[in-house]
């Protein structure tokens, strides 16, 4: 999924586990959230190792670590 951000302001695409989108209805919460300001949980990644065979691979991204509720903040 994308999610802007605003400080700094970017557009970054990141990664939901398929365990998180489970337990999340498989993005039915997520919809609720579109145009809102809320706050997500994200994590940059980078990784490097060597692969099967030896082969050098490497990746770096953003994951999803959890999805806001909208519930009113006492």
């Amino acid at each position: 999924m994308k999610l802007q951000l605003f400080n700094p302001s970017e557009v970054v695409e990141a990664r939901i586990s398929p365990e998180l989108w489970d337990a999340f209805g498989g993005g039915s919460d997520l919809v609720k959230l579109i145009d809102k300001k809320v706050e997500f949980k994200i994590q940059h990644v980078e990784r490097s190792f060597a692969g099967d065979g030896g082969k050098h691979v490497s990746f770096s991204g953003y994951h999803l670590l959890g999805i806001p509720t909208l519930e009113a903040k006492a």
